[in-house]
């Protein structure tokens, strides 16, 4: 017998984990009695070390698919969700759309304010585009560089380019100043958008 249970403790009720290990004989002599022994020993402290590692790993897991500059998903994020939601799209026949983004002339940004303010309109632009989506599956993820993705399910063509251009307007609302532009106005991005029905 090997078996672990989380009690309630009578006397504080606080609650405990209790990891029970025992043996019984399997001699079936009738002038003997069957007899079992083992142990009883508190392993909460164990438990709760093993729920803290737990804890910190799914931490760990989370900062491995999250971009460390602008804080949405990163590019092996990006890969998961697309083959997750195709399979899922396969399977229901719904449309998958995808957003290819880019902030355009952004290398002459950098030339003009430097790099430091290049990577706050990055992180600007992408708290902008998150903000835009909100559906359950939809991710806004860093493609590489300026340049971003964002994957929407069960979103056919017209609702992707209605979405497109409320992310246009939300970057261009920002009003992040951009001389270095041919319009030498403020930074806005270009979206160009892809949907496909799947099937087999």
């Amino acid at each position: 017998l090997h078996t672990q249970y989380r009690i309630r403790r009578a006397n504080d009720q606080q609650v405990r984990w209790v990891q029970v290990w025992g043996e019984y004989e399997t001699d079936f002599d009738q002038n003997r009695v069957s007899r079992m022994t083992g142990t009883v020993q508190d392993i909460t402290e164990r438990k709760q070390s093993e729920q803290q590692l737990a804890h910190y790993r799914a931490a760990l897991e989370a900062q491995v698919r999250l971009d460390p500059l602008t804080h949405v998903a990163n590019r092996l994020a990006l890969d998961e969700a697309v083959a997750r939601e195709w399979h899922r799209t396969l399977r229901s026949g719904a449309p998958l759309s995808l957003l290819m983004i880019d902030v355009d002339h952004f290398k002459a940004y950098n030339d003009h304010y430097g790099h430091v303010a290049g990577d706050h309109s990055l992180q600007q632009v992408a708290q902008a585009l998150s903000a835009s989506v909100g559906r359950e599956g939809e991710l806004v993820a860093r493609y590489g560089g300026e340049e971003f993705a964002v994957l929407l399910p069960d979103t056919d063509v017209p609702q992707a380019v209605a979405l497109a251009r409320r992310m246009l307007d939300a970057v261009r609302a920002l009003h992040i100043g951009h001389l270095a532009a041919p319009d030498r106005q403020h930074v806005t991005v270009s979206i160009g958008v892809a949907c496909i029905h799947p099937a087999h």
